[in-house]
């Protein structure tokens, strides 16, 4: 189970580099999705501004899934 949850991540975190998943919309069975950005190293603060941007320009954060928003 952990193998499947970190398949995405590990390299990433293998090489050190900076990360943020930014929640993008729903699957078609109404569960989140996300995408990652990855930056250079050190650049943490330019991923949180893309990432708050994005934020800014959509609503999906503030979403919830099908099943909990009844």
């Amino acid at each position: 189970m952990v193998v499947s949850l970190t398949r995405n991540t590990r390299p990433i975190n293998f090489l050190g580099l900076p990360a943020l998943s930014v929640t993008c919309g729903f699957t078609p069975e109404g569960m989140p999705t996300s995408f990652q950005l990855v930056g250079r190293p050190y650049a943490e603060a330019t991923l949180f501004r893309l990432g708050h941007r994005f934020q800014c320009e959509t609503d999906f954060h503030t979403r919830r899934p099908r099943e909990l928003a009844n």
